[in-house]
């Protein structure tokens, strides 16, 4: 399963890939540092889940999720840093959205069930 990390570079992204890298059923990982490259690599090999790391939501990463669950469907978790963001960022389509500060126990919870609903899609898509 390949996962696309969206992230600046930092103490947050290496935890984000740390626990990305200890969830079971993740082989592959890609981290991007903004919308215009996220969404170029989402075109050419489209990711099984994605995670946004964002202090400040753009309208670029609000079109990026726009796009990403619209298009392909693949499910998106968003840390952001205000109410605001987090609504802003379900609003755009965001499966899961967070305020930044939450323990890594739970945000590893998050992630398996992000993977669980990746595989629910992949086998509805098998049947349909």
């Amino acid at each position: 399963m390949l996962a696309l990390t969206l992230a600046r570079h930092g103490s947050v992204r290496d935890g984000l890939l740390a626990l990305l890298e200890a969830t079971p059923g993740i082989d592959q990982i890609v981290q991007v540092e903004g919308a215009r490259p996220a969404w170029d690599f989402v075109q050419t090999l489209c990711p099984d889940i994605t995670l946004i790391y964002s202090t400040s939501l753009t309208q670029d990463i609000l079109t990026f999720i726009e796009n990403v669950h619209g298009i392909y469907r693949s499910p998106i978790l968003t840390i952001v840093s205000s109410e605001a963001d987090r609504k802003a960022a379900m609003d755009a389509g965001a499966d899961m959205a967070i305020i930044e500060g939450l323990p890594s126990s739970k945000l590893s919870l998050y992630i398996t069930t992000l993977v669980q609903q990746s595989k629910q899609n992949e086998l509805w898509q098998q049947v349909h």
